[in-house]
Formats: structure tokens, sequence, C-alpha cells
């Protein structure tokens, strides 16, 4: 049973396998991270966690460039329940929150999240202004506890799955293709 978490219900006291994305739509490469990071929990007797923010991050950092989330909340909350991860952090993405430089929040997975291990896509960028990236994570995760584990693209004919493909898919009304990188038919919720 998935436990939903928020800022206010932390530290949590078990340690944790970690994930942090936005993961709008929860498709086929995000389900690969998610699948790694319960497979980790269990061998290593540790809980599973995905981080995840609401609003979109760049519905704040650049609402000029208006984007169509794939997923509504409730959704999101929905699939991540089906894939049975310990808990779904919900972080309201606000300044007081992406304003943290990327050791503050590296800092944030091992103190509030007690985060032993942290997978994440390849090109995983973090921090204010994204100024953390795989090697930071590895050097200061290293100094910190945090075991740092990325994962390669995950692909569909020879074309990374992701997000912004899926968007693009969805404004051409290519809903067989969509459904295919999701791996489950496209629905909301609410």
């Amino acid at each position: 049973m998935t436990k939903i978490l928020h800022l206010k219900d932390l530290p949590i006291i078990e340690n944790t396998v970690c994930t942090v994305g936005n993961f709008d739509g929860l498709h086929l490469g995000h389900r690969e991270i998610i699948k790694k990071v319960k497979e980790i929990a269990k061998k290593e007797d540790l809980k599973s966690l995905v981080l995840t923010f609401h609003p979109h991050p760049r519905k704040i950092l650049n609402p000029e460039k208006l984007i169509c989330s794939i997923v509504n909340l409730e959704t999101k909350i929905y699939l991540f329940k089906k894939e049975n991860i310990d808990y779904l952090l919900i972080i309201e993405f606000r300044q007081n929150f992406y304003q943290k430089s990327a050791f503050e929040f590296l800092n944030f997975l091992k103190e509030a999240l007690k985060c032993k291990v942290l997978i994440v896509g390849k090109d995983w960028k973090f921090g204010f202004k994204q100024e953390g990236n795989i090697e930071y994570a590895k050097k200061v995760g290293s100094s910190l506890g945090i075991k740092i584990i990325p994962i390669e693209d995950i692909k569909s004919n020879s074309s990374r799955i992701s997000s912004s493909l899926i968007r693009e898919l969805l404004s051409k009304g290519d809903l067989k293709q969509v459904e295919k990188l999701l791996g489950r038919k496209y629905f909301l919720i609410g």
C-alpha cells in the first residue's frame, strides 16, 4: 500500500531507495526506473520512495512556455499506487523549495528521506538553476552516504521515450503511439 506524503510529514524514519522527477504520464521509461527502485529496496531491505512535484516545475520556472501535462495529479497518484511503491512524496513546487542548491537538495534527501540509494536518469539535473548533474551527485552523494545509480534511456524504435515526445504525439492525436510509449491505455481521472 502506497503512503502519500507531503513536506509536513517528514522526516521519514526508515531508510529508503529514492527516485526524483516529475514523472508526467508515468511512461515506460519512468516505470523502468521505478522497477529498479523496487528491486534494490527489496534486495537491500529498504523502503521504496518516489519524490515528485506538483505543479510541473516548468509551469513555475517558465510560465511563458506553457506545457500541457500528460496526466493530472489525481491520475498520477492512481498510477503510482498501482506501482506498489512504499512512499510517494508530492512536493509543492514553490520558490522556497526550488531555490535549494544542489548540495542542499542532496542533503535534504539524506536528512529528510533517509535516502541510501538514489536512482535517476543519466541526464538528471537538480538544484537551483539545475546546477547539479550525475557526476556532482555521485561525488557529493558518496560523502553523504547516498549511492547514485544512473539509468540509461529507454527507447522505442530508436527514439528516447520521454514525456516531451508523448506530449507531441498527443498534440498530433496519435493515441496508438502514445499508448505504446505509456505501456497502458491513456486516461485521466477527475
